[in-house]
């Protein structure tokens, strides 16, 4: 079987809001082909047989617990890349379990707008400080050799929403794996690694980070689901791509509900 798109997602709180996840990635990637894999702790574990079996939805069995400001994120998301590297896919995206799609997936763009493997020193530095937690970064003398002998420097983004073509992220995962990037070298873990080590290394594999299709709305509103659904942005982001937004993980969240009965159309809120 081969699929369009890989979607690894990290969850940890809420069992039928994954089922809910599945169910709305299915809807916004009509007519793709879509591996959907779920990296979860151990109290998940114990209830995915309350949800419905498919083909294309893989639990990895390594359970563990998350946290933001760690690198247990960016650790799980290696850990789905490998369960899957041996399937046929052409994308690897990130997404975090209450990350919910409003809008349809524009294969066509991603197709465009994804680079190709490109590896190239970024000359190492911590680039703007004030945006992430360098000082917790330089404490780590061992991760800080790596980036200083690859000369790479320091990027920060967010991760949801990231689509990676899968060799890139291949790239990615075996760099980390050939250069000790995995937990025991995360002494000092309070950096969050999915959003400084992983644009760090997307842009020394290809030269750039690339626009994220999630969109950060602190406090996000139904009118904010509205402008992204109607115009692909919202409170004035000059990106208009963005295809994904954030809400509660609960069943009962009234936002949430508003978009399970969204249908996979765009403008359909006027």
């Amino acid at each position: 079987m081969r699929y369009d798109i890989a979607y690894s997602i990290t969850a940890h709180e809420n069992i039928a809001c994954v089922n809910d996840m599945y169910e709305n990635i299915m809807k916004f990637n009509a007519g793709l082909d879509c591996l959907v894999i779920f990296h979860i702790n151990e109290a998940l574990w114990e209830e995915i047989d309350t949800i419905p079996a498919r083909a294309n939805l893989i639990f990895n069995p390594i359970r563990t617990d998350k946290a933001r400001f760690t690198s247990s994120i960016f650790l799980a998301h290696l850990d789905n890349y490998r369960l899957v590297e041996a399937q046929d896919f052409d994308y690897f995206c990130l997404l975090a379990s209450n990350d919910l799609f409003v809008r349809p997936v524009d294969i066509n763009r991603i197709d465009a707008t994804t680079p190709w493997l490109d590896v190239a020193p970024t000359g190492y530095s911590l680039g703007d400080t004030e945006m992430w937690s360098a000082d917790e970064f330089l404490k780590n003398e061992e991760l800080v050799r790596v980036f200083k002998k690859n000369d790479i420097g320091i990027e920060a983004a967010i991760h949801w929403g990231a689509y990676f073509k899968k060799y890139v992220f291949g790239f990615i995962e075996a760099f980390c794996e050939e250069n000790g990037i995995c937990k025991e070298i995360f002494t000092n873990d309070k950096i969050a690694a999915e959003e400084i080590v992983l644009p760090s290394l997307e842009k020394y594999a290809t030269g750039q980070v690339t626009p994220r299709y999630g969109i950060c709305l602190y406090g996000i509103t139904e009118q904010d689901i509205r402008n992204v659904i109607e115009t692909g942005s919202s409170r004035g982001a000059v990106d208009t791509h963005y295809t994904i937004v954030r809400v509660e993980r609960n069943m009962e969240n009234e936002l949430r509900k508003m978009i399970r009965e969204l249908k996979n159309e765009p403008c359909q809120l006027a």
